[in-house]
């Protein structure tokens, strides 16, 4: 713990404090600045009597995630993968092929952002860009009624280009390699 620079050694204490009550044996883990505990557990076998249940003994841990992933960063053993594509669609048909060609696309191998939580396109692509992400594949009510999606390289700029869902896995390799056998973007 000593390598994770522990500086409040009074809120460690505290924290070592309340754990004890509830069994005694406790970890209290890895220390992110004023960010608190990374990870954590210990045992608990004080805790469901006093909730009012039968004696039981009980442990637990906890990791954060999200603070994991800080505490990498900030020593430079860990970096956001930019994602291969960004699925962008907006309508209900749409929604059901993008999960479609997310899912088949992710089977082949690649790394794919399905977006969630609605939004226009525009915001979609906002958000696809920021991903990091090569290419976006767009899939709109149209789309999905004709069985295609459009394909744009974020990267290298370039018009979008319609592809037939029976060919994205091809197309796809082919433009996330370079060796596109269709034409560029």
């Amino acid at each position: 713990m000593a390598a994770y620079d522990l500086q409040e050694q009074e809120q460690i204490d505290d924290l070592k404090a309340w754990w004890t009550r509830w069994g005694g044996t406790i970890s209290t883990g890895l220390l992110l600045g004023a960010q608190g505990t990374v990870a954590g557990g210990g045992r608990y076998d004080g805790l469901f009597e006093e909730l009012g249940g039968k004696p039981t003994p009980a442990c637990g841990f906890a990791i954060g995630v999200e603070r994991m992933i800080l505490l990498l960063e900030a020593q430079g053993k860990a970096r956001a993968a930019a994602p291969d594509a960004y699925v962008v669609h907006a309508g209900d048909k749409a929604g059901a092929v993008a999960r479609h060609v997310a899912e088949t696309l992710r089977d082949h191998g690649a790394s794919v952002v399905l977006h969630a939580g609605g939004g226009s396109f525009k915001s979609q692509m906002k958000k696809a860009d920021a991903s990091g992400a090569r290419l976006a594949i767009i899939v709109g009510d149209d789309e999905a009624a004709a069985g295609t999606v459009a394909i744009k390289h974020l990267r290298e700029g370039g018009d979008q280009v319609a592809v037939p869902l029976a060919d994205v896995v091809a197309r796809f390799a082919a433009l996330n390699t370079g060796k596109d056998e269709y034409g560029s973007l």
